[in-house]
């Protein structure tokens, strides 16, 4: 079953700020609560980076799935009643290093980018999940009326058909055969009542079958029709895929010349294949300056909520209870405190290098975040900070031995009042 939502008629024509005409369109995937929109010089791009993204969120929700799975598996194990001490510590220690393994993807964010290699290149723009729409779902199908039960049919030889005679009807012919006619026109009466009935039920389950074979076939048409449909943009989405190879191949001879478009997928590219924890909402704009090599990012940032609250299950065993020890707010204000210096400086790193063809020399970020849980009013996002700084500065820095927060200030980072 597919998660993700796009609609190539949502695909709109918009001019940046720089000049640079593109496309755009919105790609979503509601089981993780995920929205970007994706922009690209040309329509074909734009579905094919879109259902580049939709893969990358699939890798999350089945990593998502299994975290839960491991997690309820833990959780339904605890509550046996059968668990000897020893094996609820086991458990106790399982889901503190499951929540530990929740917990260490956001502890070092910048660290952990300069340790692993940029592996993101051209020649994954090449590989392309299947069509992600899900194919039509069968509707319900009605049930086939079951012909009713019918009435028992009465006999001459039942009781309420057969003449009652007395002493006088055994002498009296007329008396006798006057009583038996009676009781054959009871019978007579009730056989045809039977029969009217019978033919009733007949001619409404007759109906009932007629409706249902005329809404089975209304239904069954509209299926085929929608799984037509869905094959034909199948096919179609497929054969476009196919098309982008080669224009692949032209866009990495583009990249190397500094071609604003190439660039701009490029860097988009760097950036969607960085691996953060799917509740990051790892969505943002791009925007490039030919003539200054100059790379505008304007980033949504995880707000604080989203962090994960557990840190450690410990099993008491004079209570024969589990503890959970949730991560205090002071802990969890300054895990995200951090985060907020180390993400801008992991994607400039990532920016920087990976641009290998030098096309970026400078890059402004704007870092963006829902304030409110429940924004109303479609209120936009707040900006809470901003970088701006050349690759030259940047990559000079000693790094390693730098903390994440003078890394940011020595590049000009500020917060601001809006936070």
């Amino acid at each position: 079953m597919s998660h993700a939502l796009y609609d190539e008629n949502e695909l709109e024509l918009f001019k940046s700020d720089s000049g640079l005409e593109r496309y755009r369109m919105p790609v979503r995937y509601p089981a993780l609560n995920k929205h970007r929109v994706i922009a690209s010089d040309m329509p074909l791009f734009v579905v094919h980076k879109a259902a580049q993204q939709i893969a990358l969120w699939a890798q999350q929700w089945e990593h998502r799935s299994e975290l839960k799975r491991r997690r309820l598996g833990l959780e339904m194990n605890a509550k046996r009643p059968d668990l000897r001490a020893i094996h609820k510590r086991k458990i106790a220690e399982s889901r503190t290093a499951l929540a530990h393994e929740e917990l260490a993807p956001i502890m070092d964010v910048f660290r952990a980018a300069l340790a692993r290699p940029i592996a993101a290149g051209w020649d994954d723009f090449k590989t392309y999940p299947d069509y992600p729409m899900p194919m039509p779902e069968p509707p319900q199908w009605p049930v086939k009326p079951e012909m009713p039960a019918r009435p028992r049919e009465p006999q001459p030889t039942d009781e309420a058909y057969l003449p009652q005679f007395d002493s006088m009807d055994k002498m009296v012919k007329a008396r006798r055969e006057e009583k038996e006619g009676a009781a054959r026109s009871r019978y007579q009466a009730s056989h045809r009542q039977w029969d009217e009935i019978c033919q009733r039920i007949n001619y409404v389950h007759q109906e009932q079958l007629r409706q249902y074979n005329q809404t089975l076939q209304h239904l069954k048409g509209q299926y085929d029709r929608a799984v037509h449909v869905w094959e034909e943009a199948r096919q179609r989405y497929l054969t476009d895929r196919e098309q982008c190879r080669p224009l692949i191949d032209a866009k990495g001879q583009a990249y190397l010349m500094g071609e604003p478009y190439a660039v701009l997928d490029y860097c988009d590219l760097l950036l969607s294949h960085s691996p953060y924890p799917d509740f990051f909402p790892q969505a943002y704009d791009l925007d490039y300056f030919p003539q200054q090599k100059g790379l505008v990012i304007d980033y949504l940032l995880p707000p604080l909520r989203v962090l994960p609250r557990l840190g450690s299950v410990e099993y008491v065993e004079s209570t024969d209870s589990f503890h959970e020890a949730l991560l205090t707010e002071e802990q969890r204000n300054a895990i995200y405190a951090n985060l907020l210096y180390e993400l801008p400086l992991r994607t400039l790193y990532e920016i920087f290098a990976g641009d290998k063809a030098n096309a970026v020399e400078y890059v402004r970020f704007h870092g963006y975040v829902f304030i409110d849980e429940h924004p109303t009013g479609g209120a936009p996002p707040a900006c809470i900070l901003s970088i701006e700084t050349s690759k030259a500065q940047f990559m000079s820095m000693d790094m390693d031995s730098t903390e994440a927060s003078e890394c940011f200030e020595q590049n000009g980072g500020q917060f601001h009042s809006t936070w």
